[in-house]
């Protein structure tokens, strides 16, 4: 049995945003997944403090990462595009995790189809 992987499907996912530098967009994904908890937790305080999750969000960011550039999740395509970058990393981990792991045999030339 072949993984995913090697059956060749290519994922085109489009998006666009208003910073346009991917190397820049997917760094800022890195940062915000990896630090997802103590984000969270600076944001709520803050938010309890009268900061909307916005401005919230974007000082726990920069009190994290003081060179982060607050702009990246200010804009909205911007923040699709970072979000949508930090979904295609966890698929990529799940796509690691199960790897190993054997998937269910199903002929694709079966007459009566998959659900038989």
């Amino acid at each position: 049995m072949r993984s995913w992987k090697d059956l060749a499907v290519s994922i085109t996912w489009p998006f666009g945003s208003e910073n346009g530098n991917l190397r820049k967009l997917q760094s800022a994904a890195d940062f915000l997944k990896e630090n997802d908890e103590v984000l969270h937790c600076q944001i709520q305080a803050l938010m309890k403090q009268g900061n909307s999750y916005p401005r919230a969000r974007q000082i726990a960011a920069e009190e994290l990462q003081p060179d982060f550039d607050a702009n990246l999740i200010s804009e909205p395509n911007n923040i699709l595009a970072l979000e949508y970058l930090k979904q295609l990393k966890t698929l990529e981990a799940l796509y690691r995790q199960t790897k190993g792991q054997r998937l269910p045999s199903v002929r694709l030339d079966d007459k009566e189809g998959i659900d038989g």
